[in-house]
C-alpha cells in the first residue's frame, strides 16, 4: 500500500443466495473470483456479506470461515 491510501470495496458478496431485483435469480458469488477482480482493480481491503438469502444465520456463518 505505501504511501498511498488504502482502496477498500465496502460492499461486495460471497457466497450462494437470490438477487434483489424482480425477478430474483439464484446467484453464487465465489470469493477466489471476488479476489481475482480485485486484485485485477487494485482494490486492498473488501468488505464481504451474503447475498439475500433465507438462511442469513447460515450464510454469516459460511462468510466467517
Amino acid at each position: 500500500m505505501g504511501d498511498q491510501a488504502p482502496v477498500i470495496d465496502c460492499h461486495a458478496q460471497t457466497g450462494q443466495g437470490v438477487t434483489w431485483n424482480e425477478p430474483k435469480r439464484p446467484v453464487d458469488y465465489q470469493l477466489e473470483s471476488l479476489l481475482e477482480r480485485a486484485a485485477e482493480a487494485g482494490i486492498d481491503r473488501i468488505c464481504i456479506m451474503a447475498p439475500r438469502n433465507d438462511s442469513y444465520a447460515q450464510a454469516n456463518a459460511e462468510v466467517a470461515q
